[in-house]
């Protein structure tokens, strides 16, 4: 049995009355082609069909981009009835949530997953669940399978990738975020510039959130000298997430889980350095604590942390 906040049945009572309506329209049971272009034939495409999870991003385009209809709610996109989706043959990350409808509700879960693997033209593919319990709630994993042989071809990422090369004189800044509900994975993480104006906004945050609740009432909007540069990247696997070609300077890493929960990290890049890792985004940092500096170790992998929310 999945497990629904009060939180999640508010919002998809309008989300499954939207999705009939717009199945009786005929509108959204035919596969969504997740590419640009004409729309081409079943042999030239791989078909990935959609029972009981949806993916809300292909690579790093969310598919409300390619399927207006989508609902969204916050920083969160609710599920739809897509039947099927069509990708170009090669290599594809997927964002991957549970959803599955029980008595006219649909129940999605929490956290994402992705998956990456190299598609083939003609094939079809289809996902199983594997239903894990840590005594308090059940957690859904996909796992892409071949929908005619039922073998399983790719699980979710649960190591990060091998750190990309920046150009010279500039670094790559990579590390995890995750709270205690969700992860960064199909999430947005970004990175600003600091200074006096983005260490007063996100002192301002901080306070917003622990002593207001904030995610009903308005937050401390992001200053304007956060232009210069921002930066942005989804995350991916367990939360990973990384950033390439960062010039010299001082930083902030923001994660903000949409759940109330505002996560910030420092980072300096001094001149010549090429690496800075273990970046982990923590509630409440203050702005004046120590930047991260560069360690020679990969991130840990923490999936029993992340394996907790639903």
């Amino acid at each position: 049995m999945f497990q629904t906040t009060d939180r999640t049945r508010l919002v998809l009572i309008a989300s499954a009355a939207l999705c009939a309506a717009l199945q009786a329209a005929g509108c959204i049971m035919k596969p969504l082609t997740a590419y640009s272009g004409p729309t081409l034939p079943k042999e030239q495409v791989a078909r990935i069909h959609c029972k009981d999870v949806y993916v809300h991003t292909v690579d790093t385009t969310p598919l409300r981009d390619w399927f207006p209809a989508m609902v969204k709610y916050g920083s969160e996109t609710g599920p739809s009835e897509v039947a099927a989706i069509d990708v170009l043959p090669g290599k594809h990350r997927l964002i991957v949530n549970f959803r599955r409808q029980q008595g006219g509700m649909i129940a999605w879960g929490v956290n994402s997953f992705s998956i990456l693997y190299d598609f083939k033209a003609g094939q079809d593919y289809a996902f199983s669940l594997v239903e894990m319990n840590n005594g308090t709630r059940t957690i859904w994993r996909p796992e892409l399978i071949d929908k005619t042989t039922k073998s399983v071809l790719a699980t979710h990422e649960s190591k990060p990738l091998p750190a990309s090369k920046s150009k010279p004189g500039m670094a790559t800044v990579r590390g995890i975020a995750a709270t205690i509900f969700n992860t960064s994975t199909g999430r947005e993480v970004v990175l600003i510039p600091r200074n006096k104006a983005t260490e007063d906004w996100i002192a301002a945050t901080n306070k917003f959130r622990s002593e207001e609740g904030g995610i009903f009432k308005f937050a401390p909007s992001m200053p304007k000298e956060r232009n210069k540069p921002f930066r942005a990247t989804i995350g991916y696997g367990m939360g990973f997430f990384e950033f390439t070609d960062v010039p010299p300077g001082e930083y902030f890493v923001i994660f903000d889980s949409a759940w109330g929960v505002f996560c910030s990290a420092p980072v300096k890049v001094t001149a010549g350095q090429a690496l800075v890792d273990n970046v982990m985004p923590t509630p409440l940092r203050s702005p004046s604590s120590p930047a991260v500096p560069e360690k020679k170790n990969p991130p840990a992998n923490r999936a029993d942390a992340k394996e907790k929310p639903a």
